[in-house]
């Protein structure tokens, strides 16, 4: 879930290790989580990026720099935050977020996880609007059971188990996100940074007291107990528990312990199950549950262990026997001393049914078995609804008598041949039917449509199981579909809008202002009135339709149209060249006036001459004329 727009991070559209940053995800004391992809393979990420508030500051947009004196601390914490990183890059559980890689760039470090699309548990509760029932906590609650096993075999405690923590899929399938290793370097950093800095090492209603106590460096399994059950009794009980902090404080002041006991706050539920989690949200340690599987065994949720219906949607199987639902507990007919016993058949009738189920769909859709993966084919049409088993007693079948066997010559004394056998006598007693489980019905109509993964065969279901947990689900997938046919046809309006030189639009898949903008030029331009503010298939139909430009050069902020072609513009006060460059202009400076002379006498030539002494010249000097 998108949150507020940090001054602190990256700004959209930054590349980190070949992943554009797209949005900013989360958003705490420590650190930044954003949403980003790959610009060659599209694929989404999470990445965390390493930012402590108060001691980091971003410099030149995307590096940070940290305060001198607090260096070596800062390299310590990095260093941790590599190694935790590195860590969880070998967990690999399918209800737990996958850590891909660490990256170092721009001063600092980078977890990269996968995106889990979704709504948080939290969320989801709100939602709904009440408490949810046992069978609907234990579908969600079984896979995340088999997560926390699997992570304290590791010798790994995840510290930060709460309804946000947790994603549900729009699959149904619960993932574990956000470890809560990274408050141990939180707090380490706190006691260290020279700005007293305060970091929040717990997480309210949902962390157990030595939690809250600043020991976090001595958790056990025993904490993620506590957070577990706290959020089973978020579920249930509609709110949360009492803080750690005012039970702390009020069993301190000789008040007692405020924490109101889950059966108190949901008497509906059954007094051991209530019972078991207020015992795993014991405040001293030595009086809680001591481990995940204690706590499932108090609750009860043993037999079906591993195998959760979310993980079997996860991976495309269909589960016979799933924790979506609990079977009815109903007590098998009366049988007499002399009623033969008949071996019962629910553990195998289950998966043959489910098997036969998905056969049928297969010849409902022509044959074309590549439907029940994804692949779009002939739509499928549920025509009725898969059988519902009963545990109904098979007759007795009577034994069957053994034909005489015929004396061979050499027999002297044959063998009589035995008697009948006494038929056993039929019990009368009216057997009784355990009442069919809807939900069981709705959760393996879920998982046949989940496979055929259409539009129609998910409206089929809601058709059929307008309500309940398994309704809200197929809503999501439907919601999930027309994301995805809307995002793929605004991509192709983008695209077409771009190819007719209609707008500049920085986004493909989103249908934002500069989409809107383009069409609204299309529409002005090529006379057409499509609406501009969702994408269309009629205008897609009209823009493919057009084979050269519509619309004239649009060009962004900073450029100018040139011909079929954008370029950048000159700064202020200064000019295109001839030759594409931007100079200054040149200022003339004026002239001054001109001041016209007379003209001049022509120069007459000179004839030279020597003198003539009769004219009383000198005859040895020349005299030019």
């Amino acid at each position: 879930m998108a949150v507020q727009q940090d001054p602190n991070a990256l700004k959209t559209g930054s590349t980190i290790a070949g992943y554009e940053i797209l949005r900013v995800i989360g958003s705490g004391g420590f650190g930044i989580t954003y949403e980003a992809a790959s610009r060659v393979t599209g694929k989404h990420v999470a990445i965390k990026e390493f930012f402590p508030r108060g001691i980091a500051s971003r410099e030149e947009s995307t590096r940070i720099v940290f305060a001198t004196r607090d260096q070596d601390m800062v390299e310590w914490a990095l260093k941790r935050f590599e190694s935790s990183t590195t860590e969880q890059c070998r967990l690999k559980h399918p209800n737990i977020v996958d850590v891909i890689h660490y990256v170092k760039d721009n001063d600092t470090g980078y977890m990269i996880m996968e995106y889990v699309e979704g709504k948080t548990l939290e969320h989801w509760l709100r939602e709904r609007g009440g408490p949810l029932s046992v069978e609907e906590v234990r579908a969600i609650m079984m896979p995340i059971f088999d997560a926390l096993e699997y992570l304290h075999a590791q010798s790994f405690i995840h510290r930060d188990i709460a309804p946000d923590n947790i994603i549900i899929r729009p699959d149904g399938t619960p993932k574990i996100i956000d470890f809560g290793a990274i408050k141990l370097i939180e707090h380490e950093t706190q006691l260290r940074s020279s700005t007293n800095r305060s970091f929040a090492i717990s997480k309210q209603f949902y962390s157990p007291p030595e939690q809250v106590r600043d020991n976090s460096g001595k958790l056990d399994a025993r904490a993620d107990v506590y957070a577990t059950a706290a959020t089973i009794y978020r579920a249930l009980g509609g709110r949360p528990p009492a803080s750690a902090e005012e039970r702390t404080q009020q069993i301190a002041f000789g008040n007692g312990d405020p924490k109101q006991p889950l059966g108190a706050l949901a008497p509906q539920l059954p007094a051991e199950f209530a019972a078991a989690i207020d015992r795993a949200l014991a405040f001293n340690m030595r009086d809680r549950t001591p481990s995940i599987e204690a706590l499932r065994a108090a609750l009860g949720w043993t037999d079906e262990k591993s195998s959760s219906a979310t993980f079997a949607i996860a991976h495309g199987e269909a589960a016979a026997s799933t924790p979506f639902t609990t079977r009815p507990n109903a007590a098998p007919p009366p049988a007499t001393a002399l009623t033969p016993k008949k071996p019962s058949v629910w553990r195998w009738a289950g998966p043959a049914v489910v098997a036969a189920t998905i056969a049928g769909a297969v010849v409902l859709i022509g044959g074309n078995a590549l439907n029940l993966f994804g692949t779009r084919g002939p739509a499928l049409i549920v025509q009725a609804p898969p059988p519902v088993l009963t545990r109904q007693p098979q007759p007795a079948e009577p034994p069957q008598q053994q034909t005489p066997q015929t004396s061979t010559p050499q027999a002297t004394n044959p063998a009589p041949p035995p008697a009948p056998a006494e038929a056993p006598p039929v019990n009368t007693a009216k057997k009784e039917t355990p009442p069919s489980d809807p939900q069981a019905e709705a959760r393996r109509d879920f998982e046949l449509t989940q496979k055929i993964d259409t539009r129609v065969a998910y409206e089929e279901f809601l058709r059929r199981h307008p309500d309940g947990y398994h309704a809200q689900l197929a809503r999501a997938q439907l919601r999930r579909i027309a994301d995805s046919e809307t995002r793929e046809l605004t991509v192709k309006l983008n695209g077409e809008l771009r190819r007719l030189g209609c707008g500049v639009i920085g986004n493909n898949d989103v249908w934002g202002d500069d989409s809107k903008k383009a069409l609204t030029a299309f529409n002005q331009h090529a006379a057409t009135k499509f609406d501009i503010d969702v994408p269309k298939a009629d205008a897609l139909e009209a823009l493919q339709a057009k084979t050269s430009r519509v619309c004239p050069v649009v060009c962004g902020p900073g450029q100018i149209a040139q011909g079929d072609y954008c370029i950048a513009a000159c700064a202020p006060g200064l000019v295109r060249a001839p030759n594409g460059a931007c100079v200054r202009p040149q200022v003339q400076q004026p002239q001054p006036p001109v001041v016209r002379q007379p003209p001049a006498a022509p120069k007459r030539k000179l004839v030279c001459r020597w003198g003539d002494f009769n004219k009383g010249e000198q005859p040895h000097r020349q005299v030019c004329e």
